[in-house]
């Protein structure tokens, strides 16, 4: 249920609305013992939009609005899961809904003389009661539930929290323009991504911070429907920290990724398609290094009539690099080794059959000037 308000005055136009929402939990459950879990949730939220026109070319754009998200249900069942006694995992019946605040401001100015664009963005969130994890390690003696149970050696307790302190900042920075000889435009980009994600190890106050760099540059042609092409790169810079009294962990890595694809269409018939990615991960916190290319090549042969129809025959990961995948990840509370196995080199057949045939029927009444 809401109600929104708009505003027209020249160039500039204000839309508010304001919702309430009306969220209700029940539950039942049997183990490991039975117990049921009711909770209702009254929430007020917003949005406002702000298009101002400045001129032709220039346009200003900006959005603010508060945003809830409710508990699970089985993060609001009070039951202390001690399936895996290594890692014990409870609810929490006192979880509130999270409350993010978000604000976003966007300048374009376009030149369509010269076929430029230039775009200006930033947006920044922030919740006085994100979701968190309250995690206990390295205590033996910590109690677990009500019958008194210890967590026990080399065991860790984590319960779901609410938590102040959260921070998302994103700027980016956008500019496009043609290349004519090519017939194509090229869009370069550049970007920095803060974020702070709290969390409790041992009753200590702990914060993840992370920031992140990027570079990249996109460039698509627009030649024909026989020929076409798409090149972009894209390089970052990413820093992870989590530091408290209790824990120092922290994950930095460069990473770059060149990607490209091709059409080819010969006599209308023989169609040729390629595309290839290069992937670079170097880890700087931990001396890692994963290079992979992969390639992927396609051959078809336009049929039937009107050439509608299309026989191909491809070979995925030409050359065989697509195997195992390494990252490290760093969250508020956990430091975590992810390997990832793939599917590797294997041929590929199919058949297509375009249904794209309209004919063009005129409307009655209706001219075109």
């Amino acid at each position: 249920m809401g109600a929104t308000y708009q505003y027209y005055f020249k160039n500039t136009r204000v839309a508010t609305t304001l919702y309430y929402q009306h969220v209700g939990f029940s539950g039942d459950y049997r183990f490991p013992y039975p117990d049921a879990t009711e909770a209702t949730f009254n929430n007020l939220t917003y949005n406002a939009v702000a298009n101002i026109a400045i001129n032709r070319n220039n346009t200003l754009k900006f959005n603010a609005s508060g945003r809830t998200s409710n508990p699970r249900a089985t993060d609001l069942q009070n039951i202390v899961n001690t399936t895996n006694r290594q890692n014990v995992v409870a609810g929490n019946p006192g979880l509130d809904p999270v409350y993010t605040h978000r604000l976003s401001g966007q300048y374009i100015r376009t030149n369509p003389e010269r076929g430029r664009t230039f775009t200006l963005s930033a947006e920044f969130a922030a919740s006085p009661n994100t979701f968190a994890d309250s995690l206990v390690i390295d205590t033996p003696d910590f109690v677990i539930d009500d019958e008194g149970t210890a967590l026990g050696e080399g065991n860790q307790f984590i319960r779901p929290i609410n938590l102040s302190g959260y921070r998302h900042l994103r700027a980016q920075i956008n500019y496009g323009f043609p290349i004519r000889w090519l017939r194509s435009n090229l869009n370069l980009r550049g970007g920095i991504t803060m974020s702070r994600l709290p969390s409790i190890i041992n009753g200590v106050r702990n914060n993840l911070s992370n920031r992140a760099y990027n570079l990249g540059a996109v460039l698509g042609s627009n030649i024909s429907e026989s020929v076409d092409f798409r090149l972009s790169y894209t390089g970052g810079y990413q820093e992870s920290l989590n530091s408290s009294q209790t824990r120092n962990l922290d994950n930095t890595y460069f990473s770059q990724l060149v990607r490209g694809e091709t059409t080819f269409v010969i006599r209308n018939r023989l169609v040729i398609r390629a595309n290839a990615d290069y992937n670079y991960y170097r880890g700087l916190t931990d001396p890692f290094l994963e290079e992979r290319f992969i390639c992927n090549v396609l051959l078809g042969v336009k049929l039937f009539r009107n050439r509608l129809g299309e026989v191909s025959v491809g070979v995925n990961d030409l050359f065989d690099q697509n195997g195992t995948t390494f990252r490290r990840a760093v969250t508020g509370t956990t430091l975590r080794y992810v390997t990832n196995l793939a599917v590797g080199r294997y041929v590929a057949f199919q058949l297509t059959y375009n249904l794209r045939l309209y004919k063009r029927t005129g409307i009655p009444g209706l001219t075109t000037p």
